[in-house]
């Protein structure tokens, strides 16, 4: 090897966990009152960034006729939820790819989406309630999990329940061998 060669290596084999925009992760929301895809899958998938977020956000359609202001609730509640991962500076998350669904049945295209593309980690969002605390993440999603559960990624939902082994009691969200 000549003297005048360098060796640069291009892979960075650490894992950098203090800086947060390193991830892509997937948000899920279960939705009450917003507007999905009308065809199968019925979804909605926004890739929002930290500049268009709050903008998007608010272009979502209303489902039906009626509960204008429970419509309205739960966007400025979502917007806020957004909001928290974007607001932690240099820190904090610059996009993020947002599924929204309303349907349990609908919970399914979670996991086609997690198999056709690469998040890290999959943060289910609670839901609004009138409560302006949001549903728990547990009682919300519990249900659903079934339809997407994946040992290959990582799954965060927020819950105020001490323990969570009842998701896990019965077997059938166990990885089955």
């Amino acid at each position: 090897m000549p003297q005048d060669t360098i060796n640069v290596n291009l892979i960075n084999e650490t894992l950098d966990i203090k800086h947060v925009n390193y991830y892509a992760p997937l948000l899920v929301y279960k939705c009450a009152k917003i507007k999905v895809e009308s065809t199968s899958p019925k979804i909605k998938i926004l890739n929002l960034n930290i500049n268009n977020f709050e903008k998007q956000i608010n272009t979502l359609e209303k489902e039906g006729s009626n509960g204008d202001d429970e419509f309205n609730k739960e966007k400025a509640y979502l917007t806020k939820g957004i909001g928290s991962f974007f607001s932690s500076g240099d820190t904090g998350l610059r996009s993020v790819k947002l599924l929204i669904y309303k349907d349990s049945n609908e919970s399914k295209a979670i996991k086609t989406e997690l198999i056709q593309n690469r998040n890290t980690f999959v943060t289910l969002i609670n839901t609004y309630a009138n409560n302006s605390d949001g549903g728990d993440g547990l009682t919300v999603y519990k249900d659903d999990y079934t339809h997407f559960k994946d040992d290959k990624h990582f799954f965060v939902f927020a819950t105020k329940e001490s323990e969570i082994k009842e998701l896990f009691n019965n077997g059938s969200n166990a990885k089955s061998r």
